[in-house]
């Protein structure tokens, strides 16, 4: 009897324990054909799904990956997620075959949401919002969602959604070459400007870019100089803001002051050629979108 009730009474054990780490651990069904998550712990964040695996690693799943969720930390906060996970992969599969048309409301809806947030599913959300207005050549509303790709990417967070398509923002520059800064200001213009000046983006060369961005939509002129460290971005753009507002002496100086400026290092050579292509780059889409918007208006 005694051996029989051992055995039983091991038995039990075993399956308490197993039934205890199956309550304990999360699955995370994905979209497409990627394998289901099994993790130790998740819980549910506004950046997307946090699990943890076996040995302590911890990611971030964004929203736009996940279908299903099972045994979360906090299960009632699937209920206000998963609809917006499942517009987000909605949203950002119909970029990836080409309907912006039908992609563009879903961002637009969920882009306020993230605005400002730093996280993988952040910059699908913008760079998905900043593809469906490039296409639909809103070339004004698409400069927030530009910044917000660009901050994102400084802050080096990556994505690859969006690899098989055509780059939207200059990796160097971190600039947009459909966004041609020249704009006639007027009501539209400063109300975005207004936006710009809501990110608080801060003191970054994407906030000196976006400071620019808000010079150039009211038409007012850069009062500060440049300063020894600035981007050749920031430059490009300072420039272009003197050019818009000044008189032909001051247009002559900030063109001078908008080429490539030697660094002082062995390899400044490089680094004018670089930038300078750069720049030849950006002219050159600047120039086809601003021939689009007269031919649309």
């Amino acid at each position: 009897m005694m051996p029989r009730i051992g055995v039983a009474l091991a038995t039990s054990v075993i399956t308490l324990t197993v039934c205890v780490h199956r309550a304990s651990s999360a699955t995370i069904e994905l979209r497409g054909a990627q394998p289901a998550i099994v993790a130790e712990r998740a819980s549910i964040e506004p950046d997307g799904v946090r699990v943890t695996t076996t040995g302590g690693v911890t990611t971030v799943v964004a929203w736009d990956r996940v279908r299903s969720l099972t045994g979360v930390d906090n299960p009632n906060d699937a209920a206000a997620w998963l609809p917006i996970a499942e517009d987000l992969w909605r949203a950002r599969s119909r970029v990836q075959r080409g309907d912006t048309l039908a992609a563009s409301p879903l961002f637009e809806r969920h882009f306020p949401q993230f605005r400002g947030t730093t996280s993988e599913t952040a910059l699908v959300v913008a760079e998905g919002l900043l593809r469906c207005r490039l296409a639909s050549q809103d070339w004004m509303q698409a400069i927030v969602p530009a910044l917000e790709v660009a901050r994102l990417r400084k802050a080096g967070v990556t994505t690859d959604r969006y690899t098989e398509l055509d780059p939207v923002i200059d990796d160097t520059t971190l600039l947009c070459p459909q966004l041609a800064p020249a704009w006639t200001p007027d009501d539209r213009t400063k109300a975005i400007a207004e936006e710009i000046e809501a990110l608080h983006i801060g003191e970054s060369s994407v906030g000196r870019i976006a400071g620019l961005y808000v010079l150039l939509l009211r038409g007012s002129v850069p009062v500060d100089e440049l300063k020894r460290d600035d981007a050749p971005a920031v430059a490009l753009l300072h420039a272009i803001a003197r050019l818009n507002g000044s008189d032909d002496a001051a247009r002559a100086r900030a063109a001078k002051v908008a080429r490539p400026r030697d660094p002082g290092a062995s390899s400044a050579r490089r680094r004018r050629r670089r930038c300078r292509a750069r720049t030849r780059t950006l002219s050159a889409g600047w120039s086809e979108s601003l021939r689009a918007s007269r031919e649309t208006t």
